[in-house]
């Protein structure tokens, strides 16, 4: 638990900026205040919030996922629809499936 015990250490030093709420959240008032001026919504995440095993996944599959690539909208439509309908297929498979090298 060593990201609680650095959220409780920030909530010390800036009490206004960080604080814990009743539901064991965390939160950051002023950054919730910015990002709502923005239409956006702001929250605080520790670690132990974060699947790891997703985050890898899409660093992995960020060149992939860019939209400004030169990729045929069907060709990323067809991809898409594989990987749904077969959550953890490979990425060797999605080459065999869709064509592509």
């Amino acid at each position: 638990m060593e990201d609680r015990r650095e959220l409780l250490q920030l909530a010390e030093r800036s009490p206004n900026r960080y604080r814990a709420t009743d539901d064991g959240r965390w939160c950051c008032p002023p950054g919730e205040a910015c990002a709502r001026d923005f239409g956006f919504y702001y929250r605080v995440r520790s670690s132990s919030e974060i699947n790891w095993v997703y985050q890898r996944n899409i660093q992995f599959l960020e060149d992939y996922l860019r939209s400004d690539w030169p990729i045929r909208p069907e060709a990323q439509k067809h991809a898409r629809a594989l990987v749904t309908a077969n959550p953890g297929l490979r990425l060797s498979e999605i080459f065999q499936e869709t064509g592509a090298s």
